[in-house]
């Protein structure tokens, strides 16, 4: 598990001033500028030497991979924010840990975050609504919010003149979400966090790796929900294709599509070891066990056509598996390793 602690921070990976220039009319323009993505993180950070970055103001925020095509390399502050309306369980993970307190936080946030972290003012916040109301009136610096949201809300905060940073968070890889996190890591703790975050996820993948080499590769079916169906390039089915398992559904839809609904047709006959069962939304895996087990029973003659569930060869997870958490993706997969060994 992570442990959280005080970090200084310092304005380390900042753009020099001269990147700035026609850069602002990509990507967010509210108060804050955009970098121009033409220059990567490592650029940056080659090319800023220390008594540079004392000399420099402003404050960079990275951004991940997979957003840089529409919010460019990072958004650029006049300075380290100090009112923070923290929306994305990515970001809110990232300052949990580096003990940086937001003044508000989303309604949808769960992780094994510090105590004061559950005092916090709540903006009520889900995939397709937010309270921008609240928002503003709490006059933020800085709104970070997942980038689903952007297209239906960020007008409206843009014209109140906050700068909004987005997030890349959601039914995404698990590789994904661990790009999201580091660029975080990088922007708010500089890269003294970014190598720390770095070493962690080594790790936990090198349990995955060696779990992979030891056992044969297992056939898994992956329920997300009792009607739809995920592919290895889901949170969870990333995670489980490091282990060295198959996904099956690759092979009945589009792996891109990360979840798809399930032809029960497609399914009969399948070959499959293990049944991997996860509901968004649903806190505990004993809640996600009676919600499929009630399926099931209330259709027992077209479940148990799939050997494994006739079997009882099914994991059920708890909805943290459903969607990317930012950086608790370690403990994620690392909990997950420990469950399928936990079974031999």
């Amino acid at each position: 598990m992570r442990k959280n602690k005080l970090v200084m921070l310092g304005l380390t990976g900042l753009m020099a001033i001269s990147l700035l220039v026609g850069c602002a009319s990509k990507g967010n323009s509210s108060k804050g500028t955009t970098v121009s993505e033409s220059t990567t993180v490592a650029d940056t950070t080659e090319a800023t030497t220390i008594e540079e970055t004392e000399k420099v103001e402003g404050f960079s925020i990275f951004y991940a991979e997979a957003l840089k095509d529409t919010e460019g390399e990072a958004l650029q502050l006049d300075k380290m924010p100090e009112k923070i309306v923290c929306l994305s369980n990515a970001g809110l993970d990232i300052l949990a840990n580096l003990d940086i307190r937001p003044i508000a936080i989303n309604s949808t946030a769960s992780g094994d975050y510090p105590d004061w972290v559950s005092e916090l003012p709540v903006i009520e916040t889900g995939m397709s609504k937010l309270d921008t109301e609240s928002v503003i009136a709490l006059e933020p610096d800085l709104v970070i919010m997942g980038s689903h949201l952007k297209e239906s809300y960020s007008g409206v905060l843009i014209d109140a003149g906050i700068p909004i940073y987005y997030t890349n968070e959601g039914h995404i890889s698990y590789e994904e979400t661990k790009d999201q996190a580091l660029v975080l890591a990088k922007s708010f703790g500089g890269d003294e966090e970014l190598e720390k975050l770095e070493a962690e996820f080594a790790e936990v993948e090198a349990r995955a790796e060696e779990y992979k080499n030891s056992h044969e590769a297992q056939k898994a079916m992956l329920l997300f929900t009792p009607t739809y169906q995920s592919t290895s390039e889901s949170y969870l089915g990333s995670m489980l294709k490091l282990m060295g398992f198959e996904i099956v559904s690759d092979s009945l839809v589009d792996p891109s599509l990360k979840a798809a609904p399930i032809d029960m047709e497609q399914l009969i006959g399948q070959e499959i070891d293990m049944v991997f069962a996860v509901y968004p939304g649903v806190p505990s895996s004993d809640m996600t066990q009676k919600s499929f087990e009630e399926e099931f029973t209330k259709n027992p003659e077209i479940w148990n056509q799939i050997s494994a569930i006739e079997q009882g060869k099914i994991v059920y997870l708890s909805g943290t598996y459903a969607t990317a958490k930012g950086a608790n993706a370690i403990n994620n997969l690392n909990d997950l390793i420990d469950m399928i060994e936990g079974l031999e």
